[in-house]
């Protein structure tokens, strides 16, 4: 099954951050979205990420989706590994084996995500689930 729609920031709270010198840092971060289309829900995220001098990022995240997919209702656990080159976020997402709850028990899959910081971005969601 293949879901795509739009995900939008509901909110960003920098942690801790840590600084490295020279412009570099890395900072914890808990971030809450909405996520709409294909996927109606929300998600709660604990980023990882390490800023280069030049503002670019590279990143890691272990967040908690909670919605609708498909008529059926659940939650799921997402670990992803991104990247900020200044202009656009993009990251890579793999539902966590097992972490399925509700209907969405048994699920698996992948997916992606694009945006810009402040504005709202895509995601695409390819997954499995059980019968």
């Amino acid at each position: 099954m293949l879901a795509n729609g739009e995900v939008r920031v509901v909110s960003w709270d920098e942690l801790r951050s840590e600084d490295l010198g020279d412009g570099r840092r890395v900072v914890h971060v808990r971030l809450e979205d909405e996520l709409s289309g294909g996927f109606e829900g929300t998600a709660s995220w604990d980023d990882l990420l390490f800023y280069r001098a030049d503002g670019s990022a590279s990143f890691v995240t272990l967040g908690q989706v909670r919605g609708r997919l498909g008529g059926r209702e659940g939650s799921f656990a997402v670990a992803t590994r991104g990247t900020y080159d200044g202009e656009w976020v993009r990251s890579s997402w793999t539902i966590v084996a097992d972490s399925g709850t509700g209907a969405l028990a048994g699920i698996a899959g992948t997916g992606e995500m694009e945006t810009r910081p402040g504005q709202a971005g895509a995601y695409s969601l390819e997954v499995e689930l059980p019968d």
